[in-house]
């Protein structure tokens, strides 16, 4: 099994963004930083500077030995 995790841990990078996409108004990403085990989900209203941190799975994982996460949903009045 640990041969099989570093394999694929070799082929996979220690950071990645996913691909943007846009929904009412603002675009929505993922992104996971080298060290760490879980994604940072973020939104930037279209047009603006201004970016938002939906949801920090690496920081709700701390101190746990387990974490699991769908992500975050857009609510209809993007709330």
């Amino acid at each position: 099994v640990d041969r099989i995790f570093q394999e694929l841990k070799s082929r996979t990078a220690d950071d990645d963004k996913s691909v943007p996409f846009v929904q009412k108004g603002y675009e929505y990403w993922a992104e996971i930083k080298k060290g760490h085990e879980h994604w940072s989900f973020y939104r930037q209203q279209v047009g603006t500077n201004k970016i938002d941190l939906l949801l920090d799975e690496e920081a709700l994982s701390k101190g746990t030995s387990y974490f699991e996460s769908t992500g975050p949903n857009v609510s209809p009045n993007n709330e």
